[in-house]
């Protein structure tokens, strides 16, 4: 008994370590996604700052992206299991022939959506935003009538993106944002000059290509391969189908949040769209870093233990990706909101973006990512539903979480204008965190997380982090005109103090996790013989491939 108590100790330390080494994976490329996406915004406010085309650009962006995050949210979660169980009950050569046959799919179903939104354009714009103006709604239709064709890759991408996951390759699909950026910065730099906005609107066109380019060398790396293909009557197919469906709809409804602030915005001034943008792009790049990550690399590890029907192992793996999150997600956003002013104007003022323009969007930005901490641990909970191959109630969760939202923005935009959008956001999110925990607690008894000891470590480190960090902040502001150099060095210096004390702070409390964590990787670095930590080597397992520890 004590041999199989330790060897089962030693396996979830070794999946522990594999989720860490993922999730940096895929954070790494999210960051340097975020710093080209970065580079985008500041040449695009300093340009247009909070003005009609900006306005006209975030409106038609709206649509294509929200169809795209949502293929993404739905085609990761069901394929990635699916794929994976596909690949144990049929070997490789049945998983790419199910990838075939869903990325056919998925090609002729997303190529009709280009061409509706195209040549539907004018409907599109008017009823997202009745309240733009004639001049920027002219602009926007015609920028949306290019946009939409960035959607005609999309459904590839996705599922090429969920099939590399399920080989534990995560590199080239966490640097799709990344690749967009790279090619909209290009666009943008050289296609401003003459064409205006509308060669960002190309660029991102272009990049949706690029993007799709990238992945496929990354499948031919791995001896993947494509060949059109619509198997309909494969059950494994099916099965896709029926819960790609209901995943579909979930994901809609997690996005149009998006649909409402825009539209419900577009009755405030002019500039008030391009503010709320900017800020939700800061919400989106931090939770791609930091909610994406964690959880695109926790769900092949949730899917292997459900397709092994091992429920307590679900459980521990929840509790570790609860806390992972947490860990790595609540300094960066207590850094985020208490630096807002001085990190808005380092990157955005300047050009037509003025101080006005950095005090709104900063105050957004404020509220915004304060949402990321529970929508982070959110979509863990939500990924345990996935893996037990369960898609209706992730729908409940967040229609619930839908309808608080819904009617808490239009509460409090009466109230507290644009600020109304980003507050109704972090409040439904914290009541749809709470009817997450209580439904998988319902499915799987009880949890047993042992999180109220872990949020006070990391809870009292953040607060110590920000108190220094405000500091920092406040001495500075004492000096009014600073150069943009001392500018930078500001927002530096107090996010490294800030850091340096929720280190040491949470090293001090001893947070387990981290602590085990940190030490195998210590291990692992030191040698293949320590990498083994005791253990003798296994047979590759469902969405485990033996590549040599290499990732990506």
């Amino acid at each position: 008994m004590p041999n199989r108590n330790k060897k089962v100790t030693m396996q979830k330390a070794s999946d522990n370590v594999q989720v860490v080494k993922n999730t940096a994976t895929i954070s790494l490329f999210n960051v340097l996604g975020l710093i080209v996406g970065l580079a985008v915004d500041v040449l695009l406010a300093a340009r247009f700052g909070l003005g009609r085309e900006m306005d006209a650009l975030f409106i038609a962006l709206t649509l294509p992206q929200l169809i795209f995050a949502v293929l993404f949210g739905a085609f990761n979660a069901v394929l990635v299991p699916s794929f994976s169980h596909a690949r144990t009950e049929r070997g490789n050569e049945g998983a790419w022939r199910l990838f075939s046959s869903v990325a056919t799919t998925a090609l002729l179903v997303v190529a009709v959506l280009a061409l509706l939104g195209v040549l539907g354009s004018a409907s599109i714009i008017s009823i997202m935003a009745p309240g733009l103006d004639q001049t920027t709604k002219a602009l926007a239709v015609r920028l949306n009538s290019i946009v939409f064709w960035m959607l005609l890759p999309a459904g590839v991408t996705q599922a090429a993106s969920a099939v590399l996951n399920t080989y534990h390759r995560f590199a080239a699909p966490s640097a799709l944002n990344l690749v967009q950026y790279s090619v909209v910065l290009v666009f943008a730099l050289l296609g401003i000059p003459k064409w205006g906005i509308t060669a960002v609107a190309a660029g991102y066109v272009v990049a949706a290509f690029a993007q799709l380019a990238v992945l496929a060398l990354a499948i031919r790396r791995i001896g993947g391969r494509y060949r059109p293909a619509l198997n309909w009557h494969d059950p494994e197919i099916r099965k896709v189908g029926s819960l790609l469906g209901p995943l579909l709809v979930q994901s809609g409804i997690s996005q149009s949040s998006t649909l409402v602030e825009r539209l419900l915005a577009s009755f405030l001034p002019p500039g008030s769209i391009s503010a709320v943008g900017y800020a939700r792009r800061i919400l989106r790049a931090v939770s791609d870093i930091f909610l994406t990550s964690a959880s695109t690399a926790l769900l092949p590890q949730f899917s292997a233990l459900m397709a092994r029907k091992d429920v307590p192992g679900l459980k521990r793996a929840v509790g570790f990706g609860v806390k992972l999150v947490s860990f790595v997600t609540l300094p960066v956003v207590a850094l985020l909101a208490v630096l807002n002013v001085p990190i808005i104007r380092v990157a955005f003022q300047r050009g037509a973006f003025d101080a006005s323009a950095t005090r709104l969007t900063a105050g957004l930005m404020a509220l915004y990512v304060l949402s990321v901490l529970p929508q982070a641990i959110f979509q863990v909970i939500v990924n345990a539903f996935f893996a037990m191959r369960d898609a209706l109630t992730p729908i409940y969760l967040r229609l619930f979480a839908l309808v608080i939202n819904l009617a808490l923005d239009v509460a409090l935009i009466a109230v507290i204008g644009p600020y109304g959008l980003a507050l109704s956001l972090l409040l439904a999110r914290c009541v749809g965190l709470t009817a997450a925990f209580l439904a998988l607690r319902w499915r799987v008894g009880a949890l047993e997380l042992r999180l109220k000891a872990h949020f006070l470590k990391i809870g009292l480190a953040a607060g110590l982090m920000a108190a220094v960090a405000l500091g920092v902040r406040w001495l500075s502001e004492r000096r009014t005109h600073l150069p943009l150099p001392q500018q930078l060095a500001v927002v530096a210096l107090a996010s490294l103090l800030g850091l340096m004390v929720y280190g040491v702070v949470t090293v001090a409390a001893g947070i387990e996790e981290v602590d085990e964590a940190v030490a195998l990787i210590k291990k692992r670095l030191m040698g293949r013989s320590a990498t083994k930590v005791g253990r003798p080597e296994r047979a590759p397992e469902c969405g485990h491939e033996s590549n040599g520890g290499r990732i990506g």
